[in-house]
């Protein structure tokens, strides 16, 4: 599992800060241990759902083409959650 959120990407933006790229690579490096499904877990607060939705198919993609690139023994299965904070998105403009 790899649990995701705001502070990960770059402000209104699907680009990862740098400085939490390692930690994909670092994920890489335990996936090919043995077979694996990877879940993509975001705890959502009050950013747009939309946004979030295009964050994690960004980051599945990104996990995709490494997985691609490392040309491993088995199929890496990847599943998407979001959890709302506040058990919903937020409605536009009430906590801004």
């Amino acid at each position: 599992r790899l649990d995701l959120a705001d502070a990960v990407f770059e402000p209104d933006s699907t680009e990862i800060r740098p400085h939490w790229l390692p930690s994909l690579s670092r994920l890489m490096e335990k996936l090919v241990e043995a077979p694996s499904v990877l879940r993509l877990a975001y705890l959502a607060d009050v950013e747009d759902a939309d946004l979030v939705e295009d964050r994690l198919n960004t980051t599945r993609k990104e996990i995709q083409r490494r997985w691609r690139d490392l040309d491993c023994c088995y199929t890496l299965e990847i599943e998407t959650e979001i959890f709302w904070r506040r058990g919903r998105p937020a409605d536009k403009g009430v906590f801004k």
